[in-house]
């Protein structure tokens, strides 16, 4: 199994490369930035937050940013303690994926339905790239790991 040092590396690399293809795919300077701000943004919102304990990415956050790194912590902490390490829930590619997204955004989400306020549909995009960018990362993880997965 890959260590989170490992993992950080490996979405460091896989942003350049989604990067430039996406911008080769979409002829979109904007998706392509997207979809690299979405791998890299696997180093932090990573597979391993499933984990109820520190990770590199937690220690890091804490390290640089202090009160911050305390706080992804905590907002983290109901999420490692309902799935357990390597479930499918936070592990599979795509499902993984979108299970964390769908956390993240429970609260926007809910903020958006009680003011009714109309999403742009150039951010629904953004966010789509980013959730591609996402998910390669994570692909990438779950791979670095040997595909694992618990029930």
């Amino acid at each position: 199994m890959a260590d989170g040092k490992v993992h950080e590396k490996d979405s460091n690399i896989i942003a350049a490369g989604v990067g430039v293809a996406s911008v080769l795919i979409f002829h979109n300077f904007v998706a392509g930035a997207f979809v690299a701000l979405g791998a890299l943004s696997g180093v932090y919102i990573t597979p391993d937050l499933d984990v109820d304990g520190w990770i590199r990415s937690k220690r890091n956050l804490v390290n640089d940013y202090g009160i911050v790194g305390y706080l992804w912590f905590g907002f983290w902490y109901p999420y490692a303690r309902a799935i357990k390490h390597r479930n499918w829930l936070s592990h599979a590619p795509v499902v993984g994926t979108l299970v964390r997204v769908a956390y993240i955004g429970a609260i926007p989400l809910v903020g958006l339905y009680f003011t009714e306020t109309a999403v742009p549909e150039v951010v629904k995009s953004a966010v789509s790239f980013w959730v591609i960018g996402l998910m390669v990362s994570d692909a990438a993880h779950w791979a670095r790991d040997g595909f694992p997965l618990q029930k």
